[in-house]
């Protein structure tokens, strides 16, 4: 059982709002079967967002876990 001056270490409401966003964007179920998608880069436009939101989430869930888990000094 945590103390009450033991720091919590569990992510807010909004960072897990933001990191399952991020997630279900990550996955291109939202884009239509019979779309003829443009390339970006190379990639079909689903495979684009879907990368550029898997960087999102890295970059979010690194953000999360660096303002939640901070090192005691005391430790």
């Amino acid at each position: 059982m945590p103390q009450k001056n033991q720091a919590q270490r569990t992510f807010s409401r909004g960072h897990w709002i933001l990191l399952i966003l991020l997630l279900a964007l990550t996955v291109p179920w939202y884009w239509p079967e019979t779309a003829r998608a443009p390339y970006v880069l190379g990639l079909p436009i689903w495979g684009f967002t879907s990368l550029v939101f898997s960087l999102l989430f890295a970059i979010a869930m690194a953000w999360a876990i660096m303002t939640t888990w901070k090192d005691d000094p005391r430790e």
